[in-house]
């Protein structure tokens, strides 16, 4: 088994936050069309909560950009076992979306979250989560 290249890492977990930022702007801006926003969700749920300025969205650059190093380390580690390429990328998407689950779920169990503001969120993540990953996967090398 080879080391993990941790720059490759950064690199791959610096080109799936990005993606994943614009895979998130096209599909809620499609499904926004049909009238299902999970920004106006979060509004309804938290109207005392002002979303926005420079703060909130350097917070999400970095939490992104960590969740996403997290994923391609994942991605490089389980590698040798399953293969490099689409499938281990697609594992370690599953593994990014459950560890999302299960925080949700925790969310909406202490009356953190609403469920349909979680339910909406998840079913995002189902296409977001992999998109990003497959895409950073793609320039990981060992």
């Amino acid at each position: 088994m080879g080391k993990i290249n941790y720059a490759a890492v950064l690199k791959g977990g610096l080109l799936a936050a990005v993606s994943f930022i614009v895979v998130e702007f096209l599909l809620e801006g499609a499904v926004g069309l049909l009238g299902l926003n999970e920004a106006d969700l979060f509004r309804e749920a938290y109207p005392d909560i002002v979303v926005g300025g420079a703060v909130y969205h350097v917070s999400n650059v970095v939490h992104l950009l960590l969740l996403f190093f997290l994923a391609i380390w994942i991605y490089a580690a389980i590698r040798p076992r399953f293969g490099p390429g689409p499938k281990s990328a697609l594992i370690t998407s599953f593994v990014m979306w459950l560890m999302y689950l299960l925080f949700a779920m925790s969310f909406v169990k202490h009356g953190i979250f609403p469920l349909n503001l979680a339910l909406v969120s998840l079913a995002f993540n189902l296409v977001e989560i992999p998109a990003a990953i497959l895409i950073g996967a793609r320039i990981y090398q060992e």
